[in-house]
């Protein structure tokens, strides 16, 4: 089982957020979100799920071997964790470290408790799946930390909240696809195969990645695209503001958060978010782990 070690906490402030105004510098929000329309469906929602499929690193975590991790990477994650990479690529018995994301736990908490979402990982990081488990691993040493200390209530949450990523399914892209994705520029990215295009055509599927061009050209037009996420940028104060928040300022991933809640509690609202728009980011990152 992989290493783990903790720095920060990675669990998240509140997964109960109020819809925000989506001013940040590079953020990827409806152009003007007082002029939407909400669309009429025309299926019956308790039948037809949407689906959300997440990117995994520099979206919601930063995966690096550990002797490139800088020191102060708490300050922009939820929390580290440790494992050791097992496939056959470049990082083959590396020790990895992961930086998540502030408001990454959130963001999967809201969408896992919103009852009509099928929620999917697809990565290019051959090591996914382990490190969603050393995510949910940490969470599980933390609630039974938190039983230690008599808070019952914290218990109870990490717990459920380390079930929530555990229980992520995760569809990795091989080995093959993601070295022509690197030689050739050819998307790598495709549907799980148990999922249909049918999905386009009833706008029930959402994509949230850093990099669009990555998925297939068919699906590009789905991508909520996010600002990379890196522990290895350089973050004016404004921008380390805009990514983290601060007391009473919520962070960038919490904003998308709030707008995917204001979506699924909308009736009649279809997929992909209204009014969203791929932006480009001003963060120079390393795509290797992406």
């Amino acid at each position: 089982s992989p290493a783990l070690v903790l720095t920060g906490s990675l669990a998240p402030s509140n997964p109960n957020r109020l819809p925000l105004a989506n001013n940040a510098q590079g953020w990827a929000g409806p152009e003007d979100p007082a002029s939407e329309t909400a669309p009429v469906l025309q299926h019956h929602p308790a039948v037809r799920r949407n689906v959300v499929l997440l990117d995994l690193d520099q979206t919601l975590v930063h995966v690096l071997p550990s002797g490139r991790f800088p020191g102060n990477a708490e300050f922009l994650a939820e929390g580290t964790c440790k494992l050791q990479a097992t496939q056959a690529h470049e990082d083959q018995g590396l020790e990895l470290s992961v930086a998540v994301r502030k408001g990454a736990s959130d963001l999967i908490w809201a969408l896992r408790n919103a009852g009509n979402v099928d929620l999917r990982i697809v990565t290019m990081n051959l090591e996914g799946a382990g490190v969603i488990k050393a995510i949910a691993d940490k969470l599980h040493e933390d609630a039974v930390a938190a039983t230690n200390m008599g808070d019952a209530a914290r218990s109870s949450y990490l717990s459920s909240l380390s079930l929530i990523w555990r229980d992520l399914p995760v569809t990795v892209i091989d080995a093959e696809a993601r070295q022509r994705y690197r030689e050739t520029g050819t998307p790598a990215k495709l549907l799980p195969a148990d999922l249909s295009l049918s999905l386009l055509a009833d706008d029930r599927l959402a994509i949230v990645d850093d990099m669009p061009g990555m998925w297939a050209h068919e699906l590009q037009g789905r991508v909520v695209r996010v600002a990379p996420y890196s522990v290895l940028a350089s973050y004016t104060p404004e921008q380390l503001q805009a990514e983290s928040g601060g007391p009473g300022v919520p962070g960038y991933l919490a904003r998308l958060t709030a707008d995917f809640s204001s979506v699924l509690n909308a009736r009649g609202r279809v997929w992909p978010l209204p009014g969203y728009i791929a932006t480009p980011s001003p963060l120079v990152c390393d795509k290797r782990y992406a």
